[in-house]
């Protein structure tokens, strides 16, 4: 009987280690599907921001705008042509509080322009503010921020974009601008007089 139990079990030692092999074999291929479908993830829905669209028409005008005081006339004569006029005003210094989560610039547009327009600011292609819509003859010097990014006090590049529209019509002009901005995030603002 003992060499019977070893004739046995002779035999079918081929057929676990085919076993063990065949299981060992589906689960490196379950880890390489794992592992290709966490990569595919990362790279498709990680790295890439959606974009971000402007409005289609004119936003209700911006709460924060002021007009401005020493500008002139009523708008340009190109509106009239079907055409459009824009003149700006601004720096290219952004300064972000993370403590009051707002942040401070300059852009101006005086009333000799014919669009209005509405500012988004950018960074990293993630939209961190926008404005609703800035008329022709006021300006504008700060905005809360989306808190659509977290970010770390620091240095960035930024952009700001420009969308314009038509006043009267609200209809957006076929033409935007971009701005390439500095961005300074700090806790708080620098206190005035300060660099």
């Amino acid at each position: 009987m003992p060499d019977q139990v070893t004739e046995e079990t002779e035999e079918q030692a081929p057929k676990r280690k085919g076993r063990k092999l065949l299981l060992l074999g589906l689960l490196l291929l379950m880890l390489a599907a794992g592992i290709t479908a966490a990569l595919t993830y990362h790279i498709v829905s990680g790295d890439t921001a959606p974009p971000v669209l402007p409005p289609d028409t004119l936003p209700e005008v911006e709460v924060r705008a002021v007009p401005e005081e020493d500008g002139t006339g009523e708008g340009g004569e190109a509106s009239a042509a079907g055409g459009g006029s824009v003149h700006l005003s601004f720096t290219d210094q952004v300064e972000i509080s993370l403590a009051d989560q707002e942040a401070r610039f300059y852009l101006s547009t005086p009333r000799t322009s014919n669009q209005s327009m509405i500012l988004d600011l950018l960074i990293h292609d993630t939209l961190i503010l926008r404005s609703g819509g800035l008329p022709p003859g006021s300006r504008l010097e700060s905005l809360p921020l989306l808190g659509n990014a977290v970010l770390q006090p620091g240095g960035y590049d930024g952009l700001i974009r420009l969308t314009f529209y038509d006043p009267v019509t609200g209809e957006k002009a076929a033409v935007d601008a971009e701005i390439p901005v500095k961005v300074t995030v700090a806790e708080g603002f620098p206190e005035d007089g300060e660099n």
